[in-house]
């Protein structure tokens, strides 16, 4: 049976974890697969789920930024850090004004170093810390979180809802906590939507797919447009794994082939080598 290949662009349902959508896929697909970047049980939006070869593609498509939704209620502290965990906290809330909330909004544009949640599932001394129910609070890993651009969508005097354009590997219940912080208020996280993922953005999701027919896949060249993209007429090299030398000051380079991603390229001080072949089985180049 010929292998399926591809990437599905989902918006993954609230309650399910990525893994269960990744699950879902491998059944019905009958192939390998793997997402780009783990939402939230209670998250929905933009999960890029790789099947088959395109599994390839994961490490440079959860690299890329991320654009997300979300609303903070004002007033409480729980242990996940959003409205399913334990409350552990209340504190009389301290209302500002909408411009104020504008303001703070903006100025997390920065470079964050924050602590992950307690229920997260990065992995600390080899164990998802999701699965670590006693973790010391104390030691709970730092993260750099950048925030590359943040707006105000709407406000109250119990919630705030902002956008915030941010690194791969950031938090939003964490940078949601900051912002809490700088209100002189304590919150907790509701309703995150990953808006965009790389060029991938919400309207290009297509429901859970129920059976392989529903599967819609994406343009690969399209997944890899954020990244400086070459063509090169003779692939020979990159196969046998040579340097290839070329002028540029790009430290990764997309090698597209037949409007397909073939290879991605590293600089070095020698030339380009070859960093990930993406090229795979059935697809002739």
């Amino acid at each position: 049976m010929k292998s399926t290949h591809g990437v599905l662009a989902i918006n993954k349902p609230k309650h399910m974890t990525s893994f269960d959508v990744c699950n879902h896929i491998k059944k019905i697909t009958k192939s390998k697969v793997g997402h780009t970047g783990t939402l939230d049980p209670d998250a929905t939006g933009v999960l890029l789920v790789c099947v088959g070869g395109t599994t390839k593609y994961v490490p440079f498509l959860m690299g890329q930024s991320k654009i997300y939704e979300s609303t903070l209620i004002l007033g409480t502290h729980t242990r996940t850090l959003d409205t399913s965990g334990e409350v552990l906290e209340t504190k009389d809330i301290q209302p500002q004004s909408k411009e104020t909330w504008q303001d703070l909004v903006h100025s997390m544009i920065d470079t964050h170093h924050l602590a992950v949640p307690q229920v997260s599932a990065i992995k600390v001394d080899g164990k998802r810390l999701y699965a670590q129910k006693d973790f010391d609070l104390d030691l709970l890993p730092i993260k750099e979180m950048i925030v590359y651009d943040a707006h105000l969508i709407s406000w109250c005097d119990t919630s705030v809802t902002t956008q915030m354009h941010v690194n791969t590997g950031s938090y939003i219940r964490s940078l949601n906590v900051e912002l809490a912080r700088r209100s002189s208020n304590i919150g907790t996280t509701q309703d995150i939507i990953r808006i965009q993922n790389g060029p991938i953005t919400l309207d290009l999701c297509q429901d859970l797919p129920q059976n392989l027919e529903d599967c819609v896949f994406l343009d690969a060249k399209k997944l890899f447009s954020s990244y400086p993209c070459i063509e090169l007429d003779d692939i020979t090299p990159i196969i046998h794994g040579k340097i290839i030398s070329f002028e540029s000051d790009e430290p990764l380079l997309c090698v597209i082939r037949d409007e397909l991603p073939f290879a991605m390229l590293e600089k070095t001080d020698v030339g380009y080598k070859v960093k990930r072949g993406l090229w795979y089985e059935d697809v002739s180049y």
